[in-house]
Parts: structure tokens; sequence; C-alpha cells
């Protein structure tokens, strides 16, 4: 499915739910992101969210990542964000802060 300039693609691996985002998140899209990953996951399970396609994040990305982190710890989940340290969410979220207060990884689960 497509939400305006984002492709989500969500699939089964290795029993994790693995959402792959690509294109931008931005206010035109990041509640509509926010609400098909809630819509497709449930918050006590373990959940991949691999950002390593987003070309572009705003304040409206980053707040989505924050509430749907606080949904999946409030539930005893696990979302993880997947980003490479030197990408433009590693770095947004490194800038940030961001990424002491996310579950943060640079490589896909095993």
């Amino acid at each position: 499915m497509t939400e305006a300039q984002a492709d989500v693609q969500i699939s089964q691996e290795a029993g994790r739910s693995v959402i792959r985002i690509r294109g931008e998140v931005d206010m035109a899209n990041a509640d509509a992101i926010g609400e098909r990953v809630r819509a497709t996951t449930r918050p006590s399970d373990a959940v991949d969210l691999d950002l390593r396609g987003v070309t572009f994040l705003d304040s409206s990305g980053l707040r989505m990542l924050h509430h749907l982190s606080d949904t999946f710890n409030q539930a005893d989940g696990r979302l993880t964000v997947v980003t490479a340290p030197d990408d433009i969410v590693g770095r947004l979220l490194a800038i940030t802060h961001m990424d002491t207060y996310l579950h943060v990884r640079d490589d896909p689960q095993v």
C-alpha cells in the first residue's frame, strides 16, 4: 500500500512482523502510516520497523515513532527501529536523542 510519498510493506519473517517503509514520512502521511502499523500488528508482539529506505523524516514522523514505541512498551511488546547510523533517519534520531529512547538496530533481525 502506498501512503502518499511512502511505500509501506508488511511481512512475517522469522516469527516477527517486519514493516518496511520507503520514501518520505512527513505531516502528509505520518498519521496514516502509524495507523497502518497499529492496524496490522499487535502491540504485545515484536515488530521490526525498517526505515532504511526512508528518504525524508520530519517532526511528524518522529512523533509517530514516539507514539508507536509508547504503544508497544505499554503492552510489553517491542518495536525495533531498523536504520543505519549514517543514513538520514539514523542521523536524525541521534541529533534528537531519540536513539536513546527507541529500540534502534542497524541490521535486520536474523
